[in-house]
C-alpha cells in the first residue's frame, strides 16, 4: 500500500467544484488529487497548474501508469472531486471519507499540520 500525505496547509478544499484545480494559480494550493499526482507520480508543478482534473490534458492522462489506471474512471475521480471539493461538510468528514476512497485504491492517507 502506497501512503500519500496531504498537507492542510497546501490541501485546497471545501470551496466547490469551480473554485478546485489539481494546482490553483492563485495561491498554488492543491486539491487532494493534485497532491497525489505531484507527489506519488512525481508530476512537476507545472504540468498541473491551473488544471482542473487529473485528465484535463492527454499528454496529462499519458503520464498516468497502469497500476493508478482509477484516475481515468469517472466515476470514481468524480466522489473524490464532489468529496474534496464539497462546502457543506466539515474538513473532519472530508478527511475520513477520503480516507475511506484512498483505501479503496491501496493507498494509505495521512493529514498533517
Amino acid at each position: 500500500m502506497e501512503k500519500l500525505i496531504i498537507d492542510r496547509n497546501i490541501w485546497l478544499r471545501g470551496e466547490g467544484g469551480f473554485k478546485s484545480y489539481l494546482l490553483r494559480t492563485s495561491d498554488k494550493k492543491k486539491c487532494c488529487i493534485g497532491i497525489l499526482v505531484s507527489s506519488l507520480l512525481n508530476i512537476e508543478d507545472d504540468k498541473i497548474l491551473g488544471k482542473s482534473t487529473a485528465i484535463s490534458d492527454e499528454w496529462l492522462v499519458s503520464l498516468i501508469p497502469q497500476e493508478m489506471k482509477w484516475l481515468k474512471n469517472y466515476p470514481i475521480m468524480a466522489e473524490f472531486y464532489d468529496t474534496n471539493d464539497d462546502p457543506t461538510i466539515s474538513d473532519e468528514e472530508r478527511e475520513k471519507k477520503l480516507t475511506v476512497l484512498f483505501a479503496a485504491q491501496n493507498i494509505k492517507v495521512e493529514f498533517i499540520n
